[in-house]
């Protein structure tokens, strides 16, 4: 991938796939695809996850941003922004009290 966008920077080929066709749908991982820009001389990571508990798993973004920025190094390039999507969040009902009192310690957005 790092030889495809240092020969193509604007590619927007440079991406894995983290499944393997044909898997049972019960073995298919949450984390699907990590997607490589290079936009504005920076390099940007999106990943994407099939299924994610919104609650516990933002720590997996550390590692994420690891390869962000070994691939950006490789390159010779800053990383940029790293990009999540997530297409079923979901909160699991054991951490539903410490959602909601993290929910109602967020401020109300200004009116202005």
């Amino acid at each position: 991938m790092v030889d495809l966008l240092r020969a193509r920077p604007w590619t927007t080929s440079a991406w894995i796939s983290l499944t393997i066709p044909g898997e049972p749908a019960d073995g298919l991982p949450a984390l699907t695809a990590l997607s490589f820009r290079i936009r504005g001389y920076r390099l940007i990571m999106t990943a994407m996850f099939r299924s994610q508990n919104v609650h516990r798993a933002y720590l997996a973004y550390i590692p994420l941003r690891e390869v962000q920025v070994r691939v950006a190094d490789e390159l010779g390039l800053p990383p940029g922004p790293l990009r999540v999507f997530v297409d079923v969040p979901h909160v699991h009902v054991g951490d539903a009290e410490r959602v909601a009192s993290v929910l109602a310690s967020v401020p109300e957005p200004n009116a202005a």
